[in-house]
């Protein structure tokens, strides 16, 4: 059950069976519909139909990727605002959302599997308003700053951890299996764009106020703008956007269970079924069997993504800073070089998005470690050793970074595809803020040392590229291997026809 996302007809009503959720049923068939592409439309069309019908999640992601990476864009100002100077400190504090994020994925995970996964995208954004908001209105130079700023960056985390995983489930599930990875584009560029609108609001700033004036109060404006603007997106969302096709299949066929064991004990159930608490549908799938079941696919997820998160972490604002600190770059060359990176993503993304759909996921997730490897040195050596050299430093720090990005782009609908649906909401929440951990440390660790970065970054690439060659060899293996023991599992449910 839940192995793919096509939505076949339901069998037969056996003749006195209670009937259950008459209009969800119909909800269903058109939802089957929509997914069913018609054998004439083709790859590119069905795509442009996905974006067009997810406008109110694009929004999402857009003010998403704006109050994220605030944090990281107006740091050098908190260090001095809210940690008397201690640059360390304000980057351990980037990090906290990243150590907290595994209970916000674990939460909003099982509320997704149980309540749905547009409930548990709408709370979860939610969260993120609460936590941005509140980071915007930290006390500066007092007793309360440092304290009142960890409790919104930890709910910032919960909800992000949450937004994380669940969001990229329900692209997931609302594509077509011939556009799983292209779904991501909903995410992705307005990701991208929110980051540049910080850009843009963020400089303007820098010229047209003082140092004391960005260190007292100009830092807030970018947290107080996206929070109260993310507000009218999650509503826009919460108003138009509709359940996944595959969640509504997955729990419609629970009902069924129950409906079926309602009409074989009927002195359990009763006549009147609809009104009998007993056939309120639940997901059968307990925490302990959940992680039985699931680990070994979690144990790939964590190393595939091992890379992503450390390049989040030290290829956006943290390699904007340091170009400034160990290169003698001014801020604003090397936030240009970091923003030109963003800017080739955009295009660059539907590439690699396409070649994922047409390779397989896990191809791509390999090339893009692979590539990882080869860049991760070069990134910080080319400004380093070659600063006044614009046309090394062009190539590598915005085209080199602009490929690499645009090849990750990917990998967290791979992480939805490692699991069955009843199980989806909560191994992707899981594991992949398990991941995450990595780049909430990095930025600290990699602090005190100028080639610290470039190393962190090496073996995060060299980890990820050996889960991707074994989550490829097991998906060779798989059907071929036989009995109870297999040590080789599923790892593509969403993508099952194809792959």
């Amino acid at each position: 059950m839940g192995n793919c996302l096509g939505c076949p007809d339901r069998p037969p009503r056996k003749s006195g069976a209670p009937a259950l959720l008459t209009a969800a049923d119909a909800e269903l068939s058109a939802a089957s519909e929509r997914l069913s592409a018609d054998e004439g439309d083709t790859y590119w069309s069905e795509s442009w139909t996905f974006f067009t019908n997810h406008q109110s999640l694009m929004w999402c992601y857009f003010f998403d990727g704006f109050e994220w990476y605030t944090y990281s864009y107006v740091v050098p100002y908190i260090s001095v605002a809210v940690f008397q100077g201690h640059d360390t400190s304000a980057w351990l504090a980037w990090g906290v959302p990243f150590f907290i994020a595994p209970i916000g994925g674990i939460l909003f995970g099982h509320v997704g599997d149980f309540c749905g996964r547009k409930v548990s995208t709408v709370a979860a954004g939610c969260g993120l308003v609460v936590g941005t908001m509140g980071q915007g209105l930290t006390p500066v130079f007092s007793a309360w700053s440092v304290p009142w700023l960890l409790f919104f960056r930890a709910v910032q985390g919960i909800s992000y951890g949450g937004k994380l995983s669940i969001g990229d489930v329900y692209l997931c599930e609302a594509a077509g299996p011939t556009i799983t990875a292209m779904s991501r584009v909903v995410a992705v560029i307005p990701w991208h764009m929110g980051f540049l609108a910080l850009s843009l609001i963020v400089l303007p700033l820098e010229k047209a106020l003082s140092l004391p004036q960005m260190q007292r109060w100009g830092w807030r404006i970018p947290f107080i703008t996206s929070s109260l603007l993310s507000c009218v997106s999650l509503t826009y969302f919460a108003i138009h956007a509709k359940e996944s096709p595959a969640f509504q299949k997955h729990l419609f066929n629970e009902v069924d269970e129950l409906e079926s064991k309602a009409q074989e004990d009927p002195d359990v159930v009763g006549q009147d079924a609809t009104q009998n608490a007993s056939v309120v549908p639940q997901n059968s799938v307990s925490t302990a069997a959940f992680v039985q079941r699931t680990w070994k696919q979690g144990v790939l997820l964590i190393g595939g993504m091992t890379m992503e998160f450390a390049y989040q972490a030290l290829a956006y604002n943290f390699l904007k800073n340091w170009m400034s600190q160990y290169c003698g770059l001014s801020p604003l060359y090397a936030g240009v070089l970091n923003l030109g990176a963003q800017v080739l993503t955009m295009p660059g993304c539907i590439f690699g998005l396409y070649l994922a759909d047409t390779i397989g996921l896990q191809m791509v997730g390999a090339m893009a470690s692979g590539y990882g490897i080869i860049l991760s040195l070069p990134l910080y050596l080319a400004p380093y050793s070659s600063p006044s050299n614009a046309f090394i430093v062009v190539g590598i720090e915005s085209l080199g970074l602009g490929v690499m990005l645009s090849l990750t782009m990917c990998l967290k609908i791979w992480c939805c595809d490692l699991f069955p649906v009843e199980v989806r909401g909560r191994g992707t929440g899981l594991y992949t803020t398990i991941a995450f951990l990595n780049a909430g440390v990095a930025p600290a660790i990699c602090t005190g040392y100028w080639l610290a970065p470039a190393l962190y970054l090496l073996a995060a690439s060299g980890v990820s590229f050996v889960s991707f060659l074994l989550c490829i060899l097991s998906h060779r293996n798989y059907a071929a291997e036989k009995g109870e023991d297999q040590f080789w599992v599923k790892v593509s449910y969403a993508r099952d026809k194809l792959d």
